[in-house]
């Protein structure tokens, strides 16, 4: 049993050397490496307050991360965005279906590799002599979390910062902390309760007047185009106001909550007519937060005044929930880039201008209009096209 030891050692510093040569391929920047570090070490402590055993709690430890980095970078690569806490704290039928289409064998898989897993998880545990308290555990657990929040709350995960597509660890962490501690002071909607609980009222639904012949409605969320002679200094040329007009000449102002992106907060203000705002920190993930839990808005009100509503969505239906939130929004028929039989967002306006042509050429009714929402992609990061 002595002369083991130093195998048992060494083979034990080994996978804590194959764990952090895991992570610094991930990780970037001594930031993200030290943060990445203190969840891999959190990790280790709490699987060690279970088993006790340093040899199993570092396998368990190694396989959780990297099986989360494996998860990352494959949401990334469908959605370009990196794995967070909300991925574990909202799970909508949208992911569990999407993972299925993905991955149809997935939990047949997930059985095979747990039956493969615990026969040499016993193995390291008979092999692995050395044990710690569970106490001592549990305070060095609270050491790494204490230090994981000291680092998060000095240097706040950014909200462009999940579609870099590196730092894995590092940015669940962050965004755990940012979630947790966000949800345990205000809940999901910051609100002054005293002003505004109870005492805000939702205006009245309004009814329509029956027997109006009423116009298809085509509205055009056009990426990352604004008039920017709005603001102060800026020359145009001849004839550029023209291009925002409306149809019967008219410049009419929509305020919307960003520019550039995240285009999410355009489309819940047009459908609900609401503040992401009013979702504080949570405001990035609020397509998500609100899917399903919308009772009014723009495509409820048409819906009431007889029309079908439509949108011609260019990614994939599950980015942030867009199907469920759009669905629940009032969305009778959401059309993403599978359904118009593309693999690439990035379309010319006439192919989303044709599709709109075709889609109200094959859904018209005489006695009931059509809205659809289309997305023009064309001005999205053009400078990463040749």
């Amino acid at each position: 049993m002595v002369r083991q030891a130093p195998l048992r050692i060494a083979g034990i510093a080994v996978i804590h050397a194959l764990a952090v040569y895991v992570l610094a391929a991930v990780e970037y920047g001594p930031f993200a490496m030290t943060l990445a570090l203190l969840a891999w070490a959190l990790l280790n402590f709490l699987f060690l307050a279970i088993f006790k055993r340093p040899g199993v709690s570092a396998v368990l430890a190694l396989l959780l991360v990297t099986a989360l980095i494996v998860l990352s970078q494959f949401k990334y690569g469908i959605t370009q965005l990196t794995l967070t806490f909300l991925d574990f704290l909202i799970v909508d039928r949208d992911t569990i279906a999407f993972m299925q289409s993905i991955f149809p064998q997935l939990w047949n898989g997930l059985l095979i590799a747990t039956a493969v897993a615990l026969p040499i998880l016993w193995v390291i545990w008979r092999a692995d002599p050395y044990s710690l308290r569970r106490r001592t555990a549990l305070g060095c657990a609270g050491v790494c979390v204490l230090g994981i929040i000291g680092m998060s709350a000095a240097n706040p995960e950014k909200p462009w910062e999940p579609f870099q597509g590196v730092n894995h660890i590092s940015n669940l962490a962050r965004s755990s902390v940012v979630a947790v501690s966000h949800l345990t002071a205000t809940g999901w909607i910051e609100a002054d309760a005293k002003s505004l609980v109870g005492s805000a009222q939702a205006a009245p639904m309004t009814a329509c007047e029956p027997g109006l012949k009423r116009p298809n409605i085509v509205m055009v969320l056009d990426e990352s185009s604004f008039d920017i002679s709005a603001a102060p200094g800026i020359k145009v040329p001849a004839g550029y106001r023209d291009f925002f007009a409306s149809s019967d000449g008219q410049h009419r102002q929509l305020i919307t909550e960003s520019s550039g992106g995240p285009t999410w907060y355009t489309e819940f203000n047009i459908f609900t007519g609401l503040s992401a705002r009013s979702f504080g920190a949570m405001k990035f993930y609020v397509t998500r937060i609100a899917a399903g839990k919308i009772s009014r808005g723009l495509p409820q009100s048409l819906q009431r005044c007889g029309y079908r509503t439509f949108s011609l969505y260019p990614t994939h239906g599950n980015f942030l929930s867009a199907r469920s939130f759009q669905e629940g929004a009032g969305i009778d028929g959401f059309i993403d880039m599978a359904a118009m039989g593309i693999t690439e967002d990035m379309q010319p306006d006439r192919f989303y201008f044709d599709q709109a042509n075709d889609l109200i050429a094959r859904e018209s009714r005489p006695d009931q209009p059509i809205f659809v929402l289309v997305y023009l992609t064309a001005n999205h990061f053009p400078w990463t096209n040749s």
